[in-house]
């Protein structure tokens, strides 16, 4: 599993991707509500999305895609919420 953290909308890489078939799955949540634990607050306001499957090779390059957010459903894999507790202790430590 790779994780990026990006403070507004933009461009990211995964690195060192381990070869085999992965989904991209992500989240964002509005500036102001980075601080909500995952469940609280308005679930509206969290927009997820996913692209996949991909499938990597040791030593291929993987194109870019574009990933198109959607707010959150109830089936929706729960790792998208745990993500938002992934963002909130990777903010706090960034900012240590």
């Amino acid at each position: 599993m790779r994780c990026a953290v990006l403070d507004g909308p933009g461009s990211f890489e995964l690195r060192d991707i381990p070869s085999g078939t992965w989904y991209v799955l992500v989240h964002s949540v509005p500036y102001g509500y980075e601080h909500l634990a995952s469940g609280t607050g308005d679930e509206d306001v969290v927009s997820v999305g996913r692209y996949g499957p991909v499938t990597a090779h040791t030593d291929t390059l993987l194109l870019p895609v574009e990933i198109t957010l959607r707010p959150v459903e109830s089936l929706d894999p729960p790792v998208l919420m745990a993500l938002l507790d992934l963002r909130t202790n990777a903010r706090e430590r960034h900012a240590a």
